[in-house]
């Protein structure tokens, strides 16, 4: 697994959503596959915001995660097992080739403390927040506190 801090921040050109579905059933049609994107949960706490992606499958030296100011991108390849050359399918969703997962972070985060680790095709990343971030929201929460009594 690669790690790559990036110190811009993180711009994304993306098609309308109706679009969306349209042009990849276009690309891959004409061109083969594209570039799919993995299930992800994100959630956020009073000290941290928690990223855990599913990525069975994928062998970690095939992981790439770069941070920017204010997104994580999470990028890799799921290689297709081998099956025997007269094997016919009746089914195939496990989706193959390169994925991508941008994520816009929810607040500023200490770019020197984030933690990953990778178990049984589950990556799991924490991504402390800095101390200004959690001093604020402390503070924000007092007030709401002190205005509700």
């Amino acid at each position: 697994m690669r790690y790559r801090r990036v110190t811009r921040q993180f711009v994304s050109l993306r098609p309308l959503p109706e679009t969306d579905l349209l042009s990849e059933q276009l690309n891959h049609i004409l061109v083969g596959p594209t570039r799919w994107r993995p299930p992800a949960d994100v959630y956020e706490t009073h000290d941290a915001i928690t990223v855990n992606v599913d990525l069975a499958g994928v062998d970690e030296e095939d992981l790439e995660m770069q941070l920017y100011q204010d997104a994580l991108v999470v990028e890799g390849v799921r290689r297709p097992k081998a099956s025997a050359e007269d094997a016919q399918y009746h089914l195939a969703e496990i989706r193959h080739g390169r994925f991508r997962l941008g994520i816009r972070l929810p607040a500023r985060v200490d770019q020197d403390a984030i933690e990953g680790r990778y178990d049984r095709g589950l990556l799991m990343i924490t991504l402390p927040k800095t101390t200004t971030t959690v001093q604020a929201a402390t503070a924000s929460r007092a007030g709401t506190e002190d205005a509700s009594r």
